[in-house]
């Protein structure tokens, strides 16, 4: 048997008030009220039980609640794109979740480079997405997010929506990104030691 040895390399998460989260909360729960999409998958390995959600349209871009919020939630992730030493990205999928008493979303990953939660409802009795720490895939970090945040992680963190065990509603968009090319900040202090910066 081949030994493997694993090395660690951190990893970062990052977490952002959207400052119009307000502005556009009634709107799209009022536009997700129109769709009836919704999701039962239950076994000895995985578990996803989610009221509604519209994952199979999850590349239209021509959806009204779509065409609402990207402009915004672009504006929100640049800054946050940036933070991580990249000046070009793409959402190449994004869809939203509402998850009563009783739904969860097992433990998995998402495509891409990135994986980002807007947290559109989550009332202060409802558990928070968690992760697997990817060091030792065992402990469960609980993130620190609250209604109106946007979550951003590499998408090959392990991760999950806790079971509802209240009868408050947790509303989510989810999407995905791809990364484009390195801000020249990252360039410079990878060919200028000396010179080093942070963004």
């Amino acid at each position: 048997m081949d030994l493997v040895k694993r090395f660690r390399i951190d990893q970062t998460y990052s977490i952002s008030s959207f400052e119009r989260h307000n502005e556009f909360k009634i709107s799209l729960l009022n536009l997700f009220k129109t769709i009836n999409h919704s999701s039962k998958m239950i076994d000895n390995y995985y578990t996803e039980k989610i009221t509604k959600y519209d994952w199979p349209e999850k590349n239209n871009s021509d959806r009204e609640w779509v065409k609402l919020i990207a402009p915004a939630l672009c504006e929100k992730l640049i800054p946050m794109i940036n933070k991580n030493g990249f000046d070009q990205f793409d959402i190449t999928s994004i869809w939203f979740q509402q998850y009563h008493r009783g739904d969860s979303h097992g433990w998995h990953i998402h495509s891409d480079n990135l994986a980002g939660i807007y947290f559109l409802e989550l009332p202060s009795t409802v558990p928070p997405t968690q992760f697997v720490n990817p060091i030792n895939l065992k402990s469960i970090i609980n993130t620190e997010v609250k209604e109106g945040d946007v979550l951003l992680f590499p998408s090959n963190i392990i991760h999950r929506a806790p079971l509802m065990t209240t009868d408050e509603r947790r509303t989510i968009i989810s999407f995905n990104v791809k990364l484009g090319n390195l801000c020249n900040w990252v360039l410079d202090n990878l060919n200028n030691p000396s010179k080093k910066r942070e963004y």
